[in-house]
């Protein structure tokens, strides 16, 4: 499978974003998903969901669960997370997340398809992905979006 790699610091900061979320339940884990796709490539998003362990991965650091479809985790090779912090002027951190598959290829991906000049493989592969595959992340149900 796919690794989910995640390094302490982003953890603590998942964890600090969780604890701060009134929808948050004990059951509810951290979701991955692609909420877009653009021209520069996937709009990663994080969101609190249910595991669900016939479509999704999950894995457990320290106590907090990520999760990923299982399908879209082996699409982008693997996936990487890490927080970056940007100190704003008045002390506050307006750090965001690095979400990011591990396969360049895909990481290449755009909106453009490949007889419009896209790159040829990737876009078409997840619009197919998308369009065969009706998991929790991508069935339209209501949820809630914890960073985009």
């Amino acid at each position: 499978m796919a690794p989910i790699l995640i390094s302490e610091p982003t953890v603590q900061q998942l964890r600090a974003i969780l604890a701060r979320s009134p929808e948050a339940r004990p059951e509810h884990a951290i979701r991955l998903y692609i909420s877009g796709l653009s021209e520069s490539g996937p709009e990663w998003s994080l969101s609190l969901d249910t595991y669900s362990p016939d479509a999704d991965e999950c894995c457990d650091f320290d106590g907090l669960r990520v999760i990923i479809e299982r399908g879209l985790l082996e699409a982008v090779g693997g996936i990487r997370v890490e927080y970056e912090a940007m100190p704003a002027d008045d002390g506050s951190d307006d750090g965001g997340f690095l979400i990011e598959g591990l396969d360049p290829d895909f990481q290449a991906l755009g909106t453009a398809p490949a007889e419009e000049g896209g790159n040829p493989g990737p876009a078409d592969a997840m619009a197919e992905f998308y369009g065969r595959n009706q998991g929790p992340s991508d069935s339209g149900q209501q949820r809630t979006v914890l960073y985009q």
